[in-house]
């Protein structure tokens, strides 16, 4: 499943981040907490030194649903897709998931992307991104 290229990455992003007791937990099930955030790494089926990584930003609440998930659908129009970013829902949870996939497998760089999407999951978790447009 993992490349030698990946399991070498993922053990410095594991190092990097100072969560070294999930490395094994990543290389069994691709899943990490990032600050109570679920993170999964996976890699991709046609490129050996890629991943793709999924954030998990929640369920969205019933009440709100349409204009949550019409405002998700505004910001996956306007996201730059430099790493091919997309949002969806997990058709099994109903979770709304970030996704996007790395090339580039540098433990700095995807640490960095990883926060700060985690950052954004953590907003969206605080007013859906229902008062203004954020990316």
């Amino acid at each position: 499943m993992w490349s030698p290229h990946q399991i070498k990455f993922l053990t410095e992003l594991c190092q990097l981040a100072q969560l070294e007791s999930s490395l094994t937990n990543m290389l069994e099930h691709g899943t990490l907490l990032w600050r109570d955030i679920p993170v999964t790494l996976l890699p991709t089926k046609d490129d050996a030194e890629s991943l793709s990584i999924y954030v998990h930003y929640g369920v969205p609440p019933k009440e709100n649903n349409a204009a949550i998930l019409t405002r998700l659908l505004e910001i996956n129009l306007l996201m730059p897709q430099t790493y091919f970013e997309r949002i969806g829902i997990d058709p099994e949870s109903g979770a709304v998931i970030f996704q996007y996939r790395i090339k580039d497998l540098a433990a700095e760089n995807i640490l960095r992307l990883i926060q700060h999407a985690a950052s954004k999951a953590s907003e969206w978790r605080d007013d859906y991104f229902l008062h203004e447009l954020s990316i």
